[in-house]
């Protein structure tokens, strides 16, 4: 019964003729014919079968399977590159914007600072404006008041 097992999987595997190769991200669909071990064990014809069927179909399988992943290894390391690179110039925009944020903040502080002494410029001219005007109201309240008594002593003299 093992003899023709043997047999009908002799028949029944055919070597690879040709191997198609597919682009990376392709499904590939190889199966090896099925190797018992009784082939390898038992004294018969299957050490031979089994090796041809090695040399035909598992050994071209594997290459077929090497170059596949080789292609998907390039795919990924050059996807793995692009990624590495555009990391790489988020990473400077990210720092970039914290020196910027910085700039902006020390900015924003010379502003308030620059506003603060505006403020101070502004009310120290107005207190002087006012103190100089209250001067100023109080002379010409004086000069007024001289020029009245005066006006009044003529208006004295005038009448007597």
């Amino acid at each position: 019964m093992k003899a023709e097992a043997l047999k009908e999987q002799t028949t029944a595997s055919r070597p690879i003729k040709a191997l198609m190769v597919y682009p990376p991200n392709t499904p590939v669909t190889f199966v090896p014919r099925r190797i018992t071990p009784t082939g390898l064990t038992k004294g018969e014809r299957g050490f031979e079968q089994t090796k041809e069927c090695y040399l035909t179909e598992v050994i071209p399988f594997f290459k077929t399977l090497k170059d596949h992943f080789k292609g998907i290894q390039k795919a990924l390391t050059k996807e793995i590159k692009e990624m590495k690179e555009i990391f790489e110039e988020l990473e400077a925009e990210v720092d970039q914007n914290v020196v910027n944020r910085k700039h902006d903040e020390i900015e924003r502080k010379n502003l308030l600072i620059a506003n603060d002494n505006l403020i101070v410029d502004c009310l120290s001219k107005e207190v002087f404006y006012i103190a100089m005007n209250s001067e100023l109201n109080v002379y010409r309240f004086t000069e007024m008041h001289d020029a009245h008594t005066v006006v009044q002593a003529r208006c004295l003299e005038l009448e007597a």
